[in-house]
């Protein structure tokens, strides 16, 4: 029995039956529509038809209006729809909606919907909206995945180092040449492709290293007037011992390393550990 929507309709006194033939053999659709067809026991009216098509004997369900004034009969909330004996799909339960189709087709009939017309049904089309994507489709260097494998531009990373020549990859030869690549000087290569190759000796060598005038070594350091050895308020000028001792006394004399040195190497090593980074990625 097939059943668009089986329920207590008063066809009799509400709603007009329409029946017809279209197309011709053997390609013929044959139609039943009920239009604003009452309700025993809700007020409103629904609209629907059920087509059987001839070519391959698959049956379609459409509604167009399915709202009915009671809860309890809006929807096929009271009825049965489905083919009875093989495929009872709704009982009872409110799961119609307007424009909503329904389609039963034969067993061993393979459904292909191509709603982009490349050729290709939708089960296997990835994007059945978009033409140009379909399975064994040509890859496009644009960020998507045009022949349906699961990857994205990948005819264009042939060195596999995870950039595309679209992506900014100057040598798609070389895995070690890709944007923000670590780019040795002087070598001749344009490693991170930024469209030239760094100058030999532009390094840490510069007018502000450590051997400038600021260094060690200048007028400031240890040996100024100002140095323990020299001033008369040192420890070895005025002999003031007991002065001495109650400075020792409020010190902590374990730790003698001076407060700004732990800072100095943990500082450094970020620095070696964020260039050893970037020479290897």
């Amino acid at each position: 029995m097939v059943a668009p929507w089986w329920d207590d309709f008063a066809g009799a006194t509400s709603g007009v039956v329409y029946t017809g033939t279209t197309g011709s053999a053997p390609n013929r659709t044959f139609i039943i529509e009920w239009w604003n067809l009452g309700h025993q026991f809700s007020g409103g009216s629904v609209s629907f038809e059920l087509k059987v098509f001839e070519a391959d004997g698959h049956v379609e369900f459409h509604y167009a209006d399915v709202v009915l004034d009671e809860a309890a009969h809006t929807q096929g909330g009271s009825a049965s729809v489905g083919l009875f004996g093989d495929l009872p799909i709704g009982c009872n339960s409110s799961f119609l909606n307007n424009f909503y189709a329904i389609g039963f087709y034969p067993p061993g009939e393979e459904v292909c919907d191509d709603n982009d017309g490349d050729g290709s049904c939708d089960a296997d089309d990835c994007d059945d909206w978009d033409a140009s994507v379909y399975p064994e489709a040509p890859e496009t260097c644009d960020g998507d995945d045009q022949d349906c494998d699961g990857l994205v531009d990948e005819d264009f990373d042939l060195d596999t180092d995870g950039w595309t020549t679209c992506d900014g990859d100057c040598d798609d030869g070389d895995d070690d040449v890709f944007p923000g690549a670590w780019d040795a000087p002087g070598d001749g290569i344009d490693a991170d492709c930024d469209g030239e190759d760094p100058v030999e000796g532009d390094d840490d060598d510069d007018a502000t290293d450590d051997d400038d005038a600021t260094d060690d070594d200048d007028a400031t350091d240890d040996d100024d007037a100002t140095d323990d050895d020299d001033s008369a308020a040192d420890d070895d000028d005025d002999g003031r011992s007991s002065s001495r001792g109650s400075r020792s006394a409020g010190c902590d004399t374990g730790s003698a390393t001076p407060a700004g040195a732990p800072w100095v190497i943990a500082l450094l090593l970020v620095g070696v550990l964020a260039r050893r980074r970037s020479r290897t990625r």
